[in-house]
Order: structure tokens, then C-alpha cells, then sequence
């Protein structure tokens, strides 16, 4: 994929893109960071729905608002963060991320390399929750396909991508824990987005299921991403990109 969702072509550079649903608290802290990167050129965040519109203010930043969705598994709003992104290395990052000023300038990204989390590396329990980190190549996020959009509960989404990655040819590299923080909050935040119907089962049995489901039913490029209508939106003299997004092809 050598242009971006909007036709533009893709440059030499850093994007962070991020999904953000009724996470604005914690997204105003983590971008921040994210902001004093001098590698980073462009940051994408998707706003899937939340309840009131997110509106942050930076010359390197694109909102993308998604109206009339319902927020299940993350991967749909990662898909379209990673495709309105316009530089070739991406890196994606959990709302409640931050990380070091010189964190992209002490992780060289490597052509057939990609940077990942890693619960087993975590020091105490809430750097397992890094463990959702994706630093790589632009070509290789879309030459598997992004994150495997048939997944609509908790967990695996994150495995599942970095096995199909290392399937694809490239190598796992670790990160460096010291240069990037998860922020501390309770399991109510975690899980505010959840369907009613999952919130009653366990973690643990709800990415067991997950990995079965990828492993029966793999996610592969002939499967199609959900669609979507995009429209540009002028919020005054605000910095910031905005875009307004449609679902065209929902189930």
C-alpha cells in the first residue's frame, strides 16, 4: 500500500496512530509525550464514538471521529488510524501509552525487524499491559493485513498480529521498558467499552477463545477491512486535522 485512506502518498518518517473510545482523560496525558517525540511526524488517533467528540490541539495531529459504532474489539479503529497514516514506519500506541521524549531515536527500526511488547519481559504486573505495543514497517503492518478485524472481545489481537508477522519473515525485537510507561488505572477503565454479554466471562477465557478463532479462521489479505466514507470537517482555527468517518460496509 503505497498511498494512504486519503490517496496521499507515503513519506520517509515516524506516525503514531492509536484508537481512543471515552479514554479522554488518559489520551490528554499519554499525547502529551508523544508531542515532545521530534521523530514522530504525524500522530493519527480514532475517535470510535465517544461520547463527547475528542479535541486535542497540535500541528502533527489528525482526529479521526467514527460516529454510530459500538466499540467491541479494537481492531477495526486501529485499521483505520493505520490507514489514514502517511509515513512509512508506524507505531501504535494504547491511549494510556507514554512514552520517553527519545524513545523512537533508541529504537532503530530495521527492514525486516518490528518492535512489540512482551508480557513474559514485564518487571511488575502493569507492564504487562505494554504488551500492546507495535512499532514496524508501514508495508509490513498491511502485508498481513492489519489486526484481525473478526475479533470482538478481549484479548489476543495483539499475539495474534505478531505471529502472523514473524510467519511473514519478520523478526520480534524487544523495547526497551525504561523508555515507556503504562498508565495505572483499574479494570472498570479497562473494560467501559465492553458488551454487557462478555463483561460477565474472564479474561483468561475470552482470549482462549480468540486464539481459537484465529488459529481456525486466520486473518489474511483476502479478508476486507470494514469501509468507510470519509469526509474532512473545519473545526475554526484549530491546529489539528479533523476527519468525520462513516461505516459503509457494518454487519
Amino acid at each position: 500500500m503505497q498511498k494512504n485512506i486519503l490517496d496521499r502518498d507515503i513519506k520517509d518518517g515516524v506516525s503514531i496512530f492509536c484508537g481512543c473510545s471515552n479514554r479522554l482523560e488518559n489520551i490528554q496525558i499519554a499525547s502529551r509525550t508523544w508531542f515532545k517525540c521530534n521523530e514522530v511526524n504525524e500522530i493519527v488517533i480514532v475517535d470510535w464514538n465517544s461520547s463527547q467528540p475528542l479535541r486535542l490541539c497540535h500541528p502533527k495531529l489528525t482526529i479521526v471521529r467514527v460516529n454510530g459504532v459500538e466499540w467491541k474489539n479494537s481492531a477495526h479503529a486501529f485499521n483505520l488510524a493505520a490507514r489514514f497514516t502517511s509515513y512509512n514506519k508506524i507505531c501504535k500506541l494504547d491511549a494510556d501509552y507514554l512514552v520517553h521524549r527519545n524513545f523512537f531515536s533508541g529504537h532503530k527500526l530495521k527492514e525486516n525487524d518490528f518492535f512489540a511488547g512482551q508480557r513474559t519481559a514485564a518487571r511488575d504486573e502493569n507492564e504487562k499491559h505494554i504488551h500492546g505495543f507495535l512499532y514496524l514497517k508501514r508495508k509490513s503492518f498491511f502485508e498481513v493485513n492489519g489486526y484481525n478485524e473478526r475479533i470482538e472481545t478481549y484479548g489476543w489481537e495483539d499475539s495474534d498480529i505478531y505471529e502472523r508477522l514473524e510467519k511473514n519473515g519478520l523478526s520480534k525485537k524487544s523495547i526497551d521498558l525504561n523508555a515507556i510507561y503504562h498508565l495505572r488505572h483499574g479494570d472498570m477503565e479497562r473494560v467501559k467499552n465492553a458488551q454487557e454479554w462478555w463483561l460477565a466471562m474472564e479474561p483468561e477465557d475470552l482470549i482462549a477463545e480468540n486464539k481459537i478463532l484465529c488459529k481456525e479462521n486466520p486473518w489474511s489479505k483476502k479478508d476486507e477491512m470494514m469501509n468507510f466514507e470519509v469526509k474532512k470537517k473545519r473545526l475554526g482555527s484549530s491546529k489539528s486535522k479533523y476527519y468525520d468517518c462513516e461505516v459503509r460496509n457494518a454487519e
